[in-house]
């Protein structure tokens, strides 16, 4: 539903706008209307904005018009899942423990597993004293941003978390006599460097993923499922009854749900809200920022009908609203259940229900949350709705231990730590993972075990990337050839050509600094003005004559780089005797027409290959 300026303002003015840095500008819903009478728009950012809207209008789950077309879509959506996590989980992981250690009601064990060859893994698990072996109820618990397995457990934690007595989720189940598992959110601590926040490794790790055909959410959720299987084979859980449990960016331990029927019931520990109704509606922040996070409302639709709850409640109109269907169509549901903050737990204070937040421009960050039922300030693991929802499910009771409710009490009123807190201008005394600037160095490419493996997530993906290139660099070598090297004042050049295919050769001059460094020195692929030859890019004496007085290729390897030039096709070094690079270039353009390539296409190619091989060099 559309909604003018106006009436978005009447419908959060409870909330607080955002604070705004002064050195950028504060947007508004304004922006993106565009400002032409004809309709159009001559601002980038509105048309990308109403494009985004086109993509993603609002309904958008016509899949639940019906019980049978819901289920075709289910059983599809699952089953893409269970190709990407499940079937790289090995029916028998190998774990090791690492130690056991007594507790007050519970033994706390850590192993470790290997979800790839130099990656080292550890969780935690909390047996409880009264376990009895195969017929104790299970749960396997992801932390929010910047948890950790200690903390997590209930263990003293040096780790970043807003509420680390609330959040202890494993130590909480372990309390009401369940086994619990500890598994680390990808990124986020234990596998960080100590200077370095779960954002920027996340950062990071996102560029760094794609190499090995993964993405952030592969290795957690693989081991919780490989977790499942450990609970499973050791005859510590009832089979059964093993459940996962997510708080916040560790609510997508729902993937796990979802891949494998190894796991009955889901603690989903975050508000519900669309990923695109965010995009769209909080436009009022600062200018350069994006407000884009969401939350797993097509996993919770397709989990239906294991048990679920939605621990924070969130929107109502296409997103919880549609959960329900999801459930009602398979005739179960009961198996959903709904917990809202203390803030909205009154449904009169949820006044923005019948919005659709996809047709909604011109909100603040605050004034979202608020239509989408959220506090954020309590945003956090919720035991007293938590513990009697898997009581009842999986043990017959939901009354919690009358010996835990002072911890409850205890746990409900805890502050928020402050920002200084969490991140103290001292740095690292006491606390880590808490900088926010990691200085790269060899170091983080060599692995701190020496048995090969690193449980430091970015050593780990350096190592395999270095790995990936090299084997690149040495497919690639296949095609390349030295034809000449030159030393000059402070670095090499070196002549070589290469084959893009069975009948091209290609030559290419590269200037590498006499200080180079393998891995560090940066790389850079040059080409210069219209007809350039390499000569001319390079600095190096030009057959071509090529005017003008700008050398890319050399002013690069003045920097520090290692400078490629290249040649663009059908210019230069790639002409004909006698032909300009005007008439060639006019030439091939010609006679690709009608064919798969062009000069592009060529050109791009070339790129490729020598960066593919002098990277890894």
């Amino acid at each position: 539903m559309a909604m003018n300026r106006a009436s978005v303002a009447a419908l959060c003015a409870a909330a607080a706008l955002s604070a705004v840095a002064a050195e950028k500008r504060m947007m508004s819903g304004a922006d993106y209307v565009p400002e032409r009478p004809d309709g159009r728009t001559e601002r980038t950012m509105t048309w990308a904005l109403r494009k985004y809207m086109q993509a993603n209008p609002p309904e958008m789950h016509p899949f639940l018009k019906d019980r049978e077309t819901f289920l075709k879509w289910r059983d599809a959506f699952r089953a893409r899942l269970v190709e990407q996590y499940a079937k790289a989980v090995p029916d028998d992981p190998v774990f090791k423990l690492l130690k056991s250690e007594k507790r007050k009601g519970y033994e706390l064990r850590t192993y470790e597993w290997y979800p790839f060859e130099r990656l080292a893994v550890k969780i935690m698990m909390l047996v409880p004293d009264t376990a009895k072996p195969g017929r104790t109820p299970a749960v396997i618990c992801m932390p929010g941003g910047g948890g950790s397995l200690e903390g997590l457990a209930g263990e003293p934690d040096p780790y970043y978390t807003r509420y680390p007595i609330r959040n202890r989720q494993a130590w909480w189940y372990a309390q009401i006599g369940m086994i619990s598992v500890a598994v680390e959110n990808t990124c986020n601590s234990n596998s960080s460097y100590d200077d370095m926040v779960y954002h920027a490794t996340s950062r990071a790790c996102g560029r760094l993923f794609p190499l090995m055909g993964i993405n952030l959410s592969t290795i957690s959720t693989r081991t919780v499922l490989a977790s499942a299987k450990l609970l499973k084979r050791e005859g510590l859980a009832d089979p059964s009854k093993i459940a996962v449990s997510g708080l916040s960016r560790g609510c997508t331990i729902i993937l796990a749900a979802l891949a494998s029927d190894d796991i009955a019931a889901c603690n989903y520990n975050d508000f519900m809200c669309d990923t695109a109704a965010r995009k769209i509606s909080t436009t009022d922040i600062p200018a350069g920022e994006t407000d884009g996070g969401g939350s797993c409302v097509e996993e919770a639709i397709a989990l239906a009908p294991k048990p679920l709850i939605l621990n924070e409640g969130g929107s109502w109109k296409h997103v919880i609203e549609d959960i329900k269907r999801a459930y009602e169509l398979t005739g179960h549901p009961e198996n959903l259940t709904i917990h809202y903050y203390d803030r909205y737990a009154d449904p009169k204070n949820r006044k923005y229900d019948d919005k659709d937040l996809r047709g909604v421009i011109g909100l603040s960050r605050e004034q979202f949350f608020v239509a989408a039922n959220c506090d954020a300030y309590d945003h956090s693991f919720h035991a007293e709705s938590a513990l009697p929802w898997i009581g009842r499910l999986f043990m017959g009771t939901d009354k919690i231990p009358e010996s835990l409710m002072p911890e409850i009490y205890r746990a409900r009123a805890e502050r928020e730590r402050s920002p200084e807190q969490l991140y103290p201008p001292d740095g690292l005394t006491g606390r880590k993972a808490c900088g926010w600037s990691h200085v790269a160095s060899e170091a983080d490419y060599v692995p701190e075990r020496p048995d090969g493996r690193s449980e430091k997530i970015l050593t780990w993906l350096h190592m395999e990337e270095r790995r990936i290139l090299t084997e690149k660099s040495r497919e690639a070598a296949k095609k390349f050839k030295l034809l000449e090297t030159r030393r000059r004042d402070g670095y090499v050049v070196e002549l070589f050509e290469f084959y893009p295919d069975d009948i091209l050769a290609v030559k290419t001059l590269v200037l590498t600094p006499s200080n180079a460094k393998r891995w560090w020195t940066p790389i850079e692929v040059c080409t210069g003005p219209y007809g350039a030859s390499i000569e001319h890019i390079a600095g190096e004496p030009d057959p071509f004559k090529t005017p003008g007085d700008r050398h890319y290729a050399l002013e690069a390897v003045k920097k520090g780089k290692i400078a490629i030039a290249l040649a663009v096709p059908g210019e230069a070094n790639c002409s004909m005797e006698g032909v300009s690079s005007v008439d060639s270039k006019n030439r091939v353009i010609g006679l690709l027409k009608g064919t798969d390539w062009s000069i592009d296409r060529l050109i791009q190619l070339e790129k490729r290959m020598c960066l593919d091989f002098f990277t890894g060099r």
